[in-house]
């Protein structure tokens, strides 16, 4: 990806290569909350060209199946699907989407409206940017997830997320000095 190991402490490092677990692990589920500028998105694009990042507000044939063509999309596809900032998703047709993602988050199986079925090995990751206060704490006292829509903060969706990237742990970096971690000039 091109950063700079120097640039980082030895526990950014480890934490930067634990994002590569859906890689490596079929079928990891997992959910990225941090805020701006951690490089959650840059990561996810620059990764590989076996991850598909896509925008908030993808429509359901972008996920599962397209029923018109009976063209398999992003899940069965791609080694790792992530969809980007979540915190701002709005579907037309919600019920379906969430109920075609949790399906597919506990068996691995890609249905769309009973026409087409298929297995996928796909891991899938949420990102959502969440708000710090002035000590870099999370502004939502009580649980991460609360940054989420309220559609994802169902029990039975987050019990098929397997865990959290670490994009907390490592420190934030601006725009202007990301170009400098990348080409190995450490920020002061």
């Amino acid at each position: 990806m091109g950063y700079a190991p120097e640039a980082f402490t030895e526990t950014e490092q480890i934490l930067l290569l634990a994002s590569l677990r859906p890689l490596v692990q079929k079928n990891l589920h997992l959910i990225e909350l941090a805020p701006k500028a951690t490089g959650k998105s840059y990561f996810s694009e620059n990764i590989s060209s076996r991850v598909r990042l896509v925008g908030g507000n993808a429509i359901t044939a972008v996920f599962f199946v397209n029923n018109a063509t009976g063209q398999w999309d992003l899940l069965a596809r791609y080694a790792v699907a992530v969809l980007d900032e979540v915190q701002t998703l709005k579907f037309e047709r919600l019920e379906e989407v969430v109920r075609g993602l949790k399906s597919y988050l506990a068996d691995g199986k890609l249905t769309r409206g009973g026409l087409h079925e298929t297995s996928s090995d796909c891991s899938f990751i949420m990102l959502s940017i969440i708000r710090l206060d002035k000590n870099q704490q999370s502004i939502v006292n009580r649980v991460l997830v609360e940054h989420l829509p309220q559609f994802l903060q169902e029990t039975a969706f987050l019990d098929r997320i397997k865990g959290q990237r670490p994009g907390l742990k490592i420190r934030l970096v601006s725009y202007g000095n990301l170009s400098e971690i990348r080409c190995g000039r450490p920020s002061s």
